[in-house]
């Protein structure tokens, strides 16, 4: 009897844990259908509330399974419209092979995106879409959802800045061209490099443009007895700069050549009242501040006399006998032309005869070459580099010169020992000339 008790209460325990066990599993069972619910809800609510156009599209025979109200929307068809079509429908006749294409293309490669292919409302314009096709599976039936995207604005502002930039680059290539112009008359007034040689033979020019035209420029002229030359560096580079350079070129001709005048500080005492009386600086209320600094040059033909004399730009000598240091002659402390201040309408500009011994290197020179940034530090390349290199440079040809002064900057520019560093933009225009008697 006692037995019998015994194995009817195990039996009970068991049904009873049996029963639990299959509550909670009903209960695990509801859970997880009431999240696959929410999830089903909350991404139908996204489909319909989406502003792209979803289509549900059966890749056996094109029919349109089902889309959202935007599909509706943007083709101008119901919803019940939709479901009756199938996407080839959607597409212009000339676009129907293309459209199989890319509907294969997109089943092969699980999904792509592409625009060249625009959609057909139910008025039958074409839309500009973008579409982006993607694989999925509903059931046992193969789908592609394909999204797509109303981008005939954005393509029409696209077309907008392709005019725009068109219309640029065109006015660009009129200004290019006109600078270009303006570049063939400002080199035409300058003398050629090889006519300076052959005046002084062992001599260099070294002239780097920043742009197109050049604020700087070299002056040479010989008359009967003498030989001028001058480094010039006007206000600014570039097209404003060109402009005084032409100005300035056109008085210190009419200067030298014309009046014979060939002492450089009477030279420089014309070009600043030229200058001034040109831009009308003399009259009160004038905005026009622009002027020059120059170093400038006389060579007596016969006794190999030397005359120098400068507005801001010095001379610099390389003594043949002293290979320690570079004697720099100081220009006067004011440029040429622009504002003066005082009695400044009475500047001097004082002649210097230079003491003069065979061999010796004489340098002028704007002030690009020296304030060039660069390095590796993107610092200024200093008169005190420059000066080394007139020092190392004693012992070569003015000619062999040339070509190390260009490497010295150029290198000081792009510094190739650093690896894979920008290269420094040229800051201004270079000009350097040096010759020797």
């Amino acid at each position: 009897m006692t037995i019998t008790i015994v194995v009817m209460a195990i039996i009970t325990l068991s049904l009873i844990i049996l029963s639990l066990t299959f509550y909670k599993k009903r209960q695990i069972s509801r859970t997880e259908m009431t999240t696959l619910n929410e999830e089903k809800k909350m991404y139908e609510i996204i489909c319909k509330e989406s502003n792209d156009a979803m289509l549900v599209i059966d890749i056996v025979n094109g029919n349109i399974i089902t889309a959202n109200n935007s599909s509706a929307d943007m083709l101008g068809y119901t919803l019940d419209e939709l479901m009756e079509l199938s996407v080839f429908q959607l597409y212009p006749k000339e676009y129907l092979e293309e459209s199989s294409k890319r509907i294969a293309e997109v089943w092969e490669n699980k999904g792509m995106v592409f625009q060249d292919l625009p959609l057909l409302t139910k008025r039958g314009d074409e839309l500009s879409v973008e579409s982006s096709g993607k694989v999925l599976e509903v059931g046992d039936r193969p789908t592609i959802v394909l999204y797509s995207r109303d981008i005939t604005e954005r393509l029409k502002m696209e077309k907008e800045i392709r005019d725009q930039k068109e219309e640029i680059e065109e006015k660009n290539k009129d200004i290019t061209d006109s600078i270009n112009y303006a570049k063939r008359i400002q080199q035409s007034m300058l003398v050629k490099p090889d006519e300076v040689s052959k005046c002084i033979p062992d001599s260099f020019i070294l002239f780097m443009p920043k742009d197109i035209v050049s604020g700087d420029f070299y002056f040479f002229a010989e008359t009967d007895d003498d030989i001028v030359i001058a480094a010039v560096d006007c206000t600014g580079h570039g097209v404003p700069g060109s402009m005084m350079s032409m100005l300035g070129n056109e008085i210190l001709n009419r200067t030298v050549i014309e009046q014979g005048i060939t002492e450089p500080g009477k030279v420089l005492r014309k070009l600043h009242e030229g200058i001034r009386v040109t831009l009308k600086q003399d009259k009160k209320d004038v905005t026009a501040k622009d002027g020059m600094d120059i170093a400038l040059c006389t060579i007596n033909k016969e006794t190999k006399d030397l005359y120098y004399s400068g507005a801001h730009n010095p001379l610099y000598i390389v003594n043949n006998n002293r290979d320690e240091l570079v004697t720099v002659l100081k220009a006067e402390r004011y440029g040429i032309g622009g504002e003066v201040m005082g009695d400044g309408q009475k500047r001097v500009y004082e002649t210097h005869k230079i003491s003069r011994q065979e061999g010796d290197g004489y340098y002028i020179c704007s002030d690009g070459f020296q304030d060039q940034f660069g390095g590796p530090r993107d610092k200024k390349f200093s008169p005190r580099r420059m000066r080394d290199i007139m020092l190392n440079s004693t012992k070569i040809m003015m000619k062999e010169q040339k070509s190390v002064f260009k490497k010295e900057i150029t290198d000081w520019m792009i510094h190739p020992e650093i690896e894979e560093a920008a290269a420094t933009e040229q800051t201004d225009d270079i000009l350097m000339i040096g010759f020797r008697l």
